[in-house]
């Protein structure tokens, strides 16, 4: 590093200590750029503004990479998001995955990014598209049968367009009809598209879109996995601030890991929610020995922060590997760069039996991944949804989450994305979640290979 770029990380470091109080001269502010993601970042004072961005329009979209406004200090963005600088180069760690972000300083934001973007079915059709043209990973799905679904699209959003409407609810409604049908073409179960104001969700997996009554019916969901907890032992505690369950008797041991989308009441990647799944653990671990049996369970776990999987996963190994990477978007010759693995923290059990299920998913598949080659899987295909989502607005508000990366093994491999990961031994749960009593987990430890028949 030169001289120059010493002096300034000094300066940033003294700033960011200082919680971002620092003078205009501030190393941090100025106007940064990620091409990869396709966003700006204005720094000013202690404040800071996210810009997106394509070939065909730049606003301050509500959803991204981070929020679209927040404040700087203590050495994050929002408390949240880490940031380091050296020289002309800021990196930013997103807390759910820690996917790192590159940022160059430049001279100055573009005149386009400050004003508003145009609200209509047409405007709205072009930046999804253009949006997703450039952003989508396209590991699964051709550009060319995309840009043939756009050409079919396109008629049908111009006369949208032009139609007079009896109110905004009605035109709202014809639009997202057809922003649906490229969806669920894409069909890849991470790209997902939100119209907060129609209360209507979409996603680019079918089997999603109809079983989401059972993705959102938590309380129903929940009890059944308390159903199964209560077979090892009808005492059934809980960690995490409810979001783990377990029960053991003697060498059994039963863990649930609802979801791994936040261990706070707020639901979020804090440092607050990592600390109580931290501390989960650790009561985990003085329950998991050489001798111990688990049977863990994945089937309400439609995944949350891979990082929590990675955490989580650490309790039943003590190796420390990677096991998939991430190639960002139109870079595929960038390296690739880890993303889920074990940390080396636990002790690897007498056996371990993990139930899954076709709401499986994201996070929970990259757990399974990280100990697959020690598990017994016993239960439906996995959903299959890999790669990590970037959230991007439209300008009526309508959020578009897009799988960006590429996911791919250590040897290049692409995961399984809409394949999903299949199990040793199929068992389908129903949407109840019908429990595996003591008697068949046992059976299957012992070398049973056929289908188990759920009571």
């Amino acid at each position: 590093m030169t001289v120059k770029g010493r002096l300034l990380s000094v300066v940033a470091m003294i700033c960011l200590i200082a919680e971002g109080r620092c003078a205009q001269q501030s190393i941090l502010e100025g106007i940064w750029q990620n091409r990869q993601l396709q966003f700006y970042l204005e720094i000013d004072g202690e404040v800071y503004k996210r810009y997106q961005y394509t070939s065909l329009s730049c606003f301050a979209g509500g959803s991204g990479f981070l929020p679209a406004v927040g404040v700087i200090g203590d050495g994050r963005l929002d408390q949240r998001y880490s940031v380091s600088i050296n020289e002309e180069r800021l990196y930013l760690s997103r807390p759910q995955d820690n996917i790192q972000a590159e940022l160059t300083r430049v001279p100055r934001l573009p005149a386009s990014c400050r004003g508003y973007p145009v609200d209509t079915p047409l405007s709205n059709f072009h930046i999804l598209w253009y949006t997703l043209q450039e952003l989508y990973n396209f590991s699964h799905y051709s550009k060319s049968d995309f840009i043939h679904k756009i050409n079919q699209l396109l008629p049908q959003v111009t006369e949208i367009d032009l139609r007079l409407y009896p109110d905004s609810q009605s035109e709202s409604l014809a639009v997202f009809s057809v922003f649906s049908q490229l969806l669920t073409d894409m069909s890849d179960p991470h790209l997902f598209l939100l119209a907060p104001e129609l209360q209507k969700s979409v996603y680019g997996d079918e089997a999603r879109n109809r079983f989401a009554d059972v993705y959102f019916n938590r309380p129903k969901t929940y009890q059944s996995l308390i159903r199964q907890a209560k077979l090892i032992n009808p005492q059934v505690r809980t960690l995490a601030d409810g979001k783990i369950l377990y029960s053991h008797a003697g060498h059994d041991l039963y863990i649930a890991f609802t979801d791994f989308a936040g261990y706070d009441k707020g639901n979020g990647f804090s440092d607050r929610s990592e600390q109580h799944l931290r501390q989960a653990i650790g009561e985990l671990t003085r329950l998991i020995g050489p001798t111990t049996h688990v049977l863990l369970d994945l089937r309400a776990n439609s995944g949350g922060s891979v990082h929590y999987a990675n955490m989580a996963s650490s309790l039943f190994t003590s190796a420390t590997e990677y096991h998939s990477f991430i190639r960002y978007p139109k870079h595929q010759k960038h390296p690739s760069l880890p993303l889920s693995g074990t940390y080396g923290s636990g002790t690897e059990p007498a056996s371990l039996t993990i139930l899954t299920s076709r709401y499986t998913a994201s996070a929970a598949e990259y757990f399974i991944l990280n100990v697959r080659g020690q598990a017994l899987l016993v239960g439906e295909t996995t959903r299959g949804a890999f790669s990590p989502v970037i959230p991007k607005t439209l300008p009526n508000g309508w959020i578009l989450g897009v799988p960006a990366f590429s996911t791919v093994f250590a040897d290049g491999r692409l995961l399984p994305e809409k394949e999903g990961i299949a199990p040793q031994i199929r068992q389908a749960w129903g949407d109840t979640l019908q429990p595996l009593t003591v008697s068949q987990w046992h059976g299957l430890r012992a070398g049973q290979t056929g289908p188990v028949t759920a009571n």
